[in-house]
């Protein structure tokens, strides 16, 4: 690798996504059976950025090669739904009328969490040894898999049920729970792929919900929701006021129709 950043990238692989797959067991090493079609597999490379622009994670994904696999014998069902625009924006009005604590997550790789239910084979990646002949028999869904994102969303979805949480009709990518006893708020739960937003009246109820999904997945917290899906969030729960920004879109806007800063009116 002779990329600028080929050592950033190099420890994404060594430290987080190949240790990622030996945790979460991905694939089998197997004997290739015969007439069996084996897919292969690509690195992809990826910067996550803060609402300031700045780099806070260099992310490296191994990918199947999902346009090989077969309808009908390697995947089926490949539907998974995506919160939309609009509901995320419905789910912050409501968290800011009701006056409550909003609460970032990420699922780390949270593809390998899905359990693969059609028989897929893949070649081996680079810098794994296995015997000749051999060949990775995947258990665990795959980025680029063509059922990876709905084996994921079944996965999750599972999950929230399990925690008494009810999945809203109009939007499916989002989970509502009343908590028992004295306190009866509730809780809000929006997924985005492997972006959780927790909407609560507490600290403790949040730490409660984040307790409970770190029993089924590798959680990263990110604090108070502050950036998500390239909106700047800045809210005052006292002031009960909400403003939403997109300051770097609107920048690389204009740097990219080469529109100077003083012909902008606001």
């Amino acid at each position: 690798m002779a990329a600028p950043e080929s050592k950033q990238w190099k420890e994404a692989i060594r430290r987080r996504e190949i240790r990622a797959h030996i945790r979460n067991h991905t694939w089998d090493v197997v004997r290739r059976p015969p007439g069996i079609k084996v897919i292969g597999f690509k690195w992809v490379f990826a910067h996550k950025f803060d609402e300031t622009g700045q780099i806070v994670r260099y992310k490296a994904r191994l990918v199947a090669l999902g346009y090989l696999q077969i309808p009908g014998i390697n995947y089926f069902n490949t539907y998974s739904p995506v919160a939309s625009t609009n509901t995320i924006r419905v789910f912050l009005a409501v968290c800011c009328s009701l006056d409550l604590i909003l609460r970032q997550f990420d699922v780390e790789t949270a593809f390998l969490n899905g359990d693969l239910e059609e028989d897929v084979y893949m070649a081996a990646p680079l810098g794994i040894d296995i015997p000749e002949g051999m060949v990775c028999k995947l258990r665990r869904s795959l980025y680029g898999l063509q059922q990876a994102a709905a084996v994921w969303f079944k996965k999750i979805r599972s999950v929230f049920i399990s925690m008494g949480l009810v999945q809203c009709r109009a939007n499916p990518c989002l989970f509502v729970r009343h908590q028992a006893g004295r306190d009866t708020s509730p809780v809000f739960i929006i997924l985005y792929v492997d972006d959780l937003l927790i909407g609560c009246k507490s600290d403790e109820i949040a730490d409660k919900s984040r307790d409970e999904l770190a029993e089924h997945f590798t959680l990263k917290s990110l604090g108070e929701a502050r950036y998500v899906l390239g909106v700047e969030i800045q809210y005052a729960t006292k002031k009960v006021e909400l403003l939403l920004r997109q300051s770097q879109f609107i920048s690389k806007m204009l740097e990219t129709f080469a529109i100077p800063w003083y012909w902008v009116k606001f």
